[in-house]
């Protein structure tokens, strides 16, 4: 006699869910067990305000010095490292989270921006960096007086044979 079984497609999804996540969060850093990896750790905003572009980017661990801002064919890039400061080489390790490599995330950035004028500051492991926006000078309409009394000749076309 064959039983039933009730199929639950939930308890798949489930598992695919946690086989993606494993795929996605780890890093193929050796010595590394479990956790994410340097790259996904750079959390991005980008946002609009007091006619300025701001982009904010999470760099915990990383000091100033070590970080690398640039700006190429209108591609923000920020790059930056961290490194362990101590030697755990003769610890016993039963979980290292802790991000060590190098983290860069990209931004293309609209038209409109003042690239001559960008600021970068660092904060709580938070680099926001702040491109203000051209000012558009708009033209008021005006008025085109027309003078009346002078011709302007034309020149009639020439035929060639």
């Amino acid at each position: 006699m064959k039983t039933l079984v009730r199929w639950n497609p939930m308890t798949e999804l489930e598992q695919m869910n946690a086989l993606f996540e494993k795929l996605f969060n780890e890093s193929p850093t050796p010595g590394f067990i479990g956790g994410r990896s340097a790259a996904s750790a750079a959390a991005m905003d980008v946002f609009e305000r007091d006619n300025s572009l701001v982009v904010r980017v999470a760099v915990p661990g990383i000091h100033p010095d070590n970080l690398d801002i640039s700006l190429e064919e209108n591609v923000l890039t920020l790059r930056g490292t961290t490194q362990h400061e101590e030697d755990l080489s003769s610890a016993k390790i039963y979980r290292r989270e802790l991000s060590v490599g190098t983290i860069t995330r990209s931004v293309r950035l609209p038209e409109g921006l003042d690239l001559d004028k960008i600021e970068a500051s660092t904060e709580h492991g938070i680099v926001t960096i702040s491109i203000p926006k051209l000012i558009e000078v708009k033209q008021e309409p005006r008025k085109i007086p027309v003078s009346s009394g002078t011709s302007v000749a034309i020149p009639a076309e020439t035929e060639s044979n």
